[in-house]
């Protein structure tokens, strides 16, 4: 009886309290050597603790005490936002979205996967050509989200703190005019993408597991491949809870015009004998152009800044990227366009180079295929005239070989040599029997001295940058990164 009553005495002195009718805190009450002490908190007896547990006791403890501090009440205590325990708020670190720019071909996606790779989290990569608003035929932006978790195993934790790199931005810009045409796939899906790529919490509902039909045995020529009814996860029917806030969302597009909104908003045009000349293919270090961008010749340098290094957001809404989204991703950052030497570099260093794979095919066939230096800068250059990038480069070195994938296998043919004047089309492949080994390393050999004799900086024969297919000095910088 006496735990009910301590407890009963000490509620209502709390109820006093939190309704302002108790003074400035809870009035003492049971022994009266406290009456002298103040107002404080009536602490449960030792018998009363044993008796309703450890564990109520502290909860009540805990809220007398709070109504003690607040001395105004327990209400405006809580309304102030102290909580029950003065805690300080922890830091929040909040993440930066990115937007890539570039022309097509310079390894935008390629940086983005390997920097997933580096950091060892999941990535997955959506096209947001087919996005639309909800409730029409076509993608719903959700999807971006639930690619992440199927590549994280549906590991809710882990996906949490992926990247989603979203390509294709630029074709979701917002058209110039659309005559009272709703746009469903350019304004309204930036607007559904705003809250997923600020922080929110998204619900994914997995798909049921499909069983394939019993009445199709398999092995017939229209029964399904085996496990193309099952799902990759999941538990079927089972709904995911995933916040958004730490999943880093990475935005590739070629952003085709741009370039020439910076262009007009930097370098207008005048006349004059003394007048300056646009520059289309970029932007000079002059210091006019530099201040109207917000940077000094200190910064850039001799370097010949490029127009979409200078893109600021107003540019981005000129292009049709909405005010809501443009704010939402801070760094905004682009690719340069590929050089002659950086394609040859394409070409020959990475662990997967193009020119790897075509030494692999033919080696299948026991024929040695070999591109002398000179042979590999004319095929970068006819790549760079195609305007497609690194892309560019399989399409040319398809046309070479192409005849030679044919001709080769199953005959004499052992070794094949591409030189320069193959390159340009000019002769058809060098063949080379069994036997004629002397001869094709001799005619190589020949080639490669007079390219390094006409331009000295690609090196001796045989040597590190030589830049020879069947030569490879790659950097450990490349190994790093997965290159090598």
């Amino acid at each position: 009886m006496g735990v009910r009553k301590d407890t009963a005495g000490a509620g209502a002195a709390m109820g006093r309290d939190a309704t302002g009718m108790g003074g400035t805190g809870l009035q003492p009450l049971g022994r009266p050597e406290l009456q002298s002490q103040g107002p404080r908190v009536r602490r449960m007896p030792e018998a009363a603790q044993v008796e309703m547990g450890k564990e109520k006791v502290d909860k009540v403890d805990r809220v007398g005490e709070q109504t003690e501090r607040g001395g105004k009440g327990m209400g405006r205590g809580m309304g102030q936002g102290k909580g029950i325990e003065d805690v300080e708020e922890e830091l929040v670190i909040e993440k930066s979205n990115v937007l890539c720019l570039g022309p097509t071909g310079v390894g935008k996606t390629l940086m983005v996967r390997t920097l997933a790779k580096i950091l060892d989290v999941p990535f997955s990569m959506s096209d947001c050509t087919p996005f639309t608003m909800a409730g029409y035929i076509g993608e719903d932006v959700d999807m971006a989200v639930h690619r992440l978790l199927i590549a994280a195993n549906y590991d809710v934790r882990k996906a949490e703190s992926g990247i989603i790199c979203l390509d294709e931005f630029d074709k979701i810009a917002k058209p110039k005019s659309m005559h009272g045409v709703k746009d469903i796939s350019g304004e309204g899906v930036q607007q559904a993408l705003l809250k997923i790529i600020e922080g929110t919490n998204l619900t994914i509902t997995t798909k049921e597991r499909k069983n394939p039909p019993s009445s199709i045995p398999p092995g017939l020529p229209n029964s399904p491949a085996p496990g193309s009814f099952n799902h990759t996860g999941g538990k079927g029917n089972e709904s995911i809870m995933i916040d958004t806030s730490n999943i880093l969302f990475i935005f590739t597009g070629a952003f085709i015009g741009l370039d020439k909104i910076i262009t007009d908003r930097l370098a207008s045009g005048s006349m004059g004998f003394n007048a300056h000349v646009r520059d289309s293919s970029g932007l000079s270090s002059d210091p006019t152009l530099l201040s109207k961008s917000g940077l000094s010749s200190s910064i850039t340098g001799a370097k010949k800044l490029g127009p979409l290094e200078l893109a600021e957001p107003a540019d981005l809404i000129s292009f049709g990227i909405i005010p809501e989204m443009v704010g939402r991703i801070p760094v905004t950052t682009s690719v340069e366009a590929l050089t002659e030497e950086m394609l040859v570099r394409v070409l020959t260093e990475p662990r997967n180079a193009i020119l790897r794979q075509y030494e692999q095919l033919f080696k299948l066939s026991g024929v040695e295929l070999k591109f002398t230096t000179a042979a590999l800068r004319e095929v970068a250059k006819s790549a760079l005239g195609m305007g497609t990038g690194a892309r560019g480069l399989r399409t040319v070195v398809e046309r070479l070989l192409g005849d030679a994938m044919f001709e080769s296998p199953g005959t004499s043919i052992k070794h094949i040599l591409i030189t320069s004047s193959v390159a340009k089309r000019l002769e058809a492949p060098l063949y080379f029997s069994r036997g004629q080994g002397f001869k094709f390393q001799e005619l190589y050999e020949a080639e490669e001295y007079a390219t390094n004799s006409a331009s000295p900086k690609f090196g001796k024969p045989n040597g590190p940058g030589d830049g020879t297919a069947g030569n490879y000095e790659e950097p450990q910088k490349l190994q790093a990164v997965g290159f090598a």
